[in-house]
């Protein structure tokens, strides 16, 4: 309900602002019936992602390093993360994107799993998210 939607506006509001140790304690402190919505795992999911994308590192020497050694697909990956993390989200997609078309299996398809986690996390209706889904089709069922 509308409860449920604030709180979780409000916990993304927060990873925007960079205030994960807020969001982190809504997160865990949400009440039950907002934590059995389906929405919340998608909350959560943004946290865990913002969380893990604080440590991606610096985006000028990440494309420092993508620059001098572009089959470089973990600099690659780490620069979706830092791209995340700052609200880049085409920066984001457009990274993995590129990894996916060099190297679909790589690492178990890692970066196939973060884009999708990224589209979970920013909502499917999200624009970044339908033109994201419509490039990670193109890329592989081209």
């Amino acid at each position: 309900g509308l409860q449920t939607e604030a709180y979780l506006g409000m916990i993304r509001v927060m990873i925007a602002a960079g205030d994960l140790e807020q969001a982190a304690g809504m997160v865990s402190g949400a009440p039950e019936q907002i934590s059995s919505d389906p929405k919340f795992a998608a909350a959560k999911t943004a946290l865990e992602l913002a969380e893990k994308a604080q440590n991606a590192g610096d985006l000028d020497a990440l494309e420092k390093k993508i620059n001098d050694n572009p089959s470089d697909l973990s600099a690659k990956y780490d620069y979706a993360e830092s791209c995340f993390a700052k609200g880049l989200k085409e920066l984001a997609v457009d990274m993995l994107i590129d990894i996916i078309r060099i190297n679909r299996a790589w690492e178990d398809e890692k970066a196939k799993k973060l884009l999708l986690k990224y589209f979970e996390a920013w909502g499917f209706s999200d624009p970044a998210s339908v033109t994201g889904r419509r490039k990670l089709s193109s890329v592989l069922f081209s």
